[in-house]
């Protein structure tokens, strides 16, 4: 068994695909393998994957017969995966060759971590770097309650969603297709160790719109339409997705209390599944009246359609 699994779920990538399996494959840990999950791409990605599949057995692909939606075919990636460790990849991103053999180091070293990411930086569709995020975020030594409360307030945690899991972890946390599922993953996996910051900059987020200006209020709306886009396919958004965090909520409350992944039930993690959803709700205010004024708009979120993979 590898290692360290890599999942890249995509949709439509042809255009940087390659470029970005290639900077996997010339990592310096070399043990792992690359889970590729094409959802169902309408230009030639299938067969940019089936080429490195081809060229290289730690490549696999995976071709979905139906659009599952970006976070099922996150999801599936992770599902797929053999490794102790795993990394979910951005079919458009761009790695360091250190990457993996420092994201490993850090956990081997680090028992009760379990997840541990560099920092980041921005490229432009051409390549050009834009941007070095030097922004560090690690709640080593932290009690539960502390990380949870940390990782709530945390920033940035679309980046982090790509850093280097400890897929055991991974295991008592589920994935829920909605909007700022990302967030919702990364509170609940707070509970079970803790994450570590790699204080190098390792990879870098590829960039269409940088240096647009947009409004707060606008970006927020228009964040949360592209996620609504992309997790729910064909736009039919179910009734308790319309209000993405509401549903995190209940999420948190059934995955930490009521029916844990791992099977452990104690009062004491009622407590802790109590003070995640305060925290969670607390943070995520300014996002629930985007929700509910995009929920109650006349247009709703019927004309969503199911375009793109992040």
């Amino acid at each position: 068994m590898p290692a360290v699994s890599f999942g890249l779920p995509v949709y439509n990538g042809e255009r940087f695909l390659a470029d970005t399996i290639q900077s996997i494959l010339d990592q310096t840990y070399t043990d792992f393998e690359v889970i590729v999950s094409d959802n169902v791409s309408t230009d030639a990605t299938l067969e940019v994957a089936r080429r490195y599949a081809a060229r290289d057995s730690r490549v696999r692909v995976v071709s979905q017969p139906r659009n599952l939606g970006a976070v099922l075919n996150f999801a599936t990636v992770l599902r797929e995966a053999r490794g102790q460790y795993f990394a979910w990849v951005g079919a458009h991103d761009l790695y360091d060759r250190r990457w993996l053999e420092e994201s490993v180091d850090v956990l081997d070293a680090n028992p009760r971590a379990v997840l541990a990411y560099p920092w980041y930086g921005g490229v432009s569709l051409t390549g050009e770097e834009l941007y070095r995020q030097a922004m560090s975020f690690e709640t080593a030594g932290l009690s539960v309650l502390q990380r949870v409360a940390e990782v709530t307030r945390m920033r940035g945690g679309g980046s982090r969603i790509y850093g280097c899991f400890r897929r055991e972890a991974m295991q008592r946390v589920r994935v829920h297709p909605c909007a700022w599922w990302d967030r919702l993953f990364l509170t609940s996996l707070a509970v079970h160790g803790e994450f570590i910051q790699i204080e190098r900059v390792l990879w870098h987020r590829r960039h269409s719109t940088w240096g647009k200006t947009v409004d707060k209020a606008g970006l927020a709306l228009s964040t949360l339409k592209h996620q609504l886009r992309t997790v729910h396919p064909g736009g039919k958004v179910p009734v308790y997705c319309r209000i993405p965090t509401l549903w995190h909520l209940a999420c948190l409350g059934y995955d930490l209390a009521i029916a844990p992944p791992d099977h452990v039930y104690s009062l004491r993690r009622m407590a802790v599944a109590g003070y995640a959803m305060g925290k969670h709700l607390s943070r995520m205010k300014e996002q629930l009246r985007v929700e509910v004024a995009l929920a109650f708009a006349r247009d709703g979120t019927s004309q969503a359609t199911s375009e793109a993979e992040d």
